[in-house]
């Protein structure tokens, strides 16, 4: 048996769209359609088997806990200034947040991947949707505000 190196989750930035489930609104990845249960942590699972991208290319990936180094699986975690150069890209509607993630953790080109991970505060930018998403997103029971400004103005903080 051994011993963890850490103590406690680390924390990161990441981008979620908003979803409406019969449950109510939850978190949902850009990239795939698992939506973030509220209360409990979300534990990643490798995709890349499900990937039709893949399967087009006939990749054939052995079977593993998530994150592993030779895949790209795992729940995303960026540092403030990837973040920002993905907001930029970002042409649909998306909430910003900082979130805790732990377990197994693989440090990446565009930040970590890790075994779980759950939102540590949610900012909301400023829309017509605005009073009902932060409303929504309250079942997560973490800080949940609006931010006047597409980028919150904590994450600029971080990034200075």
């Amino acid at each position: 048996m051994c011993a963890p190196d850490y103590v406690g989750p680390f924390v990161g930035w990441r981008l979620w769209r908003t979803v409406e489930t019969p449950a109510g609104l939850r978190l949902q990845s850009l990239f795939h359609e698992s939506a973030w249960p509220p209360g409990e942590p979300l534990r990643a699972v490798c995709l890349a088997r499900r990937s039709p991208r893949l399967l087009l290319q006939r990749v054939r990936r052995r079977q593993h806990y998530a994150p592993d180094a030779s895949c790209s699986c795992g729940v995303y975690a960026a540092e403030p200034e990837l973040l920002l150069e993905q907001i930029e890209r970002q042409a649909e509607r998306y909430v910003v947040g900082r979130v805790r993630f732990w377990g197994r953790v693989v440090e990446c080109e565009l930040g970590w991947r890790a075994e779980f991970a759950y939102p540590a505060h949610i900012y909301v930018p400023a829309g017509d949707d605005a009073r009902e998403v932060l409303a929504g997103l309250a079942v997560y029971g973490v800080s949940v505000e609006q931010s006047a400004e597409p980028i919150p103005p904590r994450l600029l903080a971080a990034v200075s």
